[in-house]
């Protein structure tokens, strides 16, 4: 279940990540995505420019803080 962030948000790519499964999406550093989904395991699912889906680690996003833990 997604965190009660509200709107979705745009994200900057902090650094390159590279792939290692077909399920993750490959990212350029410095490039803006949109974050769909927040993952509690640290896996952040975003579309990219070309709307294409993927996920990526959330540690590679520049994410607006998360919400206080209950």
């Amino acid at each position: 279940a997604a965190a009660g962030r509200g709107p979705l948000a745009f994200a900057t790519v902090l650094q390159p990540y590279a792939p290692t499964e077909d399920w993750q999406l490959p990212l350029a550093g410095g490039a803006r995505v949109k974050v769909l989904q927040i993952h509690e395991d640290g896996w952040a699912e975003v579309r990219d420019a070309s709307g294409t889906t993927g996920l990526v680690p959330a540690c590679y996003l520049d994410l607006p803080p998360p919400a206080p833990a209950k």
